[in-house]
């Protein structure tokens, strides 16, 4: 995990960076067991998918900036003792039994570009947070399933705020004191 943090309180979780290379590699080698307390497993064909695995391919140096990230629930998170001291840069951590609860569609978006050119895709970083369910209440896990599942549907009228021309007519009517809501 590089460039990590952690949250202690209430319950213990890391947080930080990891190589997409690395996040293909778990799913190589645990495939859709990873996604076992996610709400779904890996859809075959959907077109966000298809843009998250053309845009790694395509310029995987800013994934990171364009990626929600994974989140995953664990039983235990220890850190590997490995001489680093305290350093927050890198470091290897013992995770057990890491189940991911949102970031399916990520993870096997990245496994498929990673096939199709491991060297690009090795360029590429995507945020992780897994939370340890040690000394966790007994729901938590579906709490975080739910929240992390959830969010409200986002409609194409929804990125007019992203379009110039709307933000050129609201300063403008900014200038005479009138308030432009797009």
């Amino acid at each position: 995990l590089l460039q990590w943090g952690e949250h202690k309180d209430p319950y213990y979780s890391i947080y930080g960076k990891v190589s997409c290379a690395d996040v293909a590699e778990w799913y190589k080698a645990h495939g859709e067991l990873l996604f076992s307390e996610n709400i779904r497993s890996t859809l075959s064909e959907s077109d966000i998918n298809t843009q998250i695995e053309i845009g790694l391919l395509t310029n995987p140096v800013e994934f990171w900036y364009l990626n929600n990230g994974i989140t995953a629930i664990a039983d235990q998170i220890s850190r590997k003792p490995i001489g680093l001291g305290d350093q927050k840069e890198s470091s290897y951590w013992k995770v057990a039994n890491i189940k991911i609860v949102n970031g399916a569609q990520t993870t096997s978006s990245i496994a498929k570009a990673y096939i199709k050119n491991p060297k690009s895709i090795s360029k590429a970083y995507v945020p992780l947070k897994i939370i340890s369910l040690e000394n966790a209440p007994l729901d938590i896990a579906n709490k975080i399933t739910t929240a992390t599942n959830t969010q409200n549907k986002v409609e194409p009228k929804d990125f007019l705020s992203l379009d110039p021309t709307q933000e050129s007519l609201a300063e403008a009517f900014k200038k005479i004191g009138i308030q432009y809501c797009y």
